[in-house]
């Protein structure tokens, strides 16, 4: 899957600041049913356009199926999911942020890749 690129008020900075590494409560579509899942916020730029490519990591699997490999999910935020990003409700639990527009299967990809830490 190629990184979807979306635009934020204020540009990569501003989007930095307000949620990289912050966490982030999702919902996703996954085997036919939804579930609730939490995760990190991450953000990279993307000179060439000057927009941003957000996504959220989740740390472990999603479906009954993924390889017992597999670090977790980099969930693609599209522009309306960041638009539908809002403050947690939950912020005794760390909560920083609710994404409200569900993801379905085709927004998250399985990672190998050592470099996600969950904190």
């Amino acid at each position: 899957m190629s990184r979807i690129l979306v635009n934020y008020p204020g540009g990569y900075k501003a989007a930095l600041e307000r949620y990289e590494g912050k966490n982030a409560l999702f919902q996703i579509e996954c085997d036919g049913k939804m579930m609730h899942l939490r995760g990190v916020f991450h953000v990279l730029p993307d000179p060439s356009s000057g927009s941003i490519f957000v996504y959220i990591f989740h740390a472990g699997r999603i479906a009954a199926s993924d390889p017992p490999d597999t670090a977790g999910y980099d969930i693609h935020l599209s522009q309306s999911h960041l638009d539908s990003v809002v403050p947690g409700i939950f912020q005794e639990k760390g909560d920083h942020w609710e994404v409200q527009f569900p993801f379905g299967c085709r927004h998250h990809i399985p990672s190998n890749m050592s470099h996600h830490v969950e904190p």
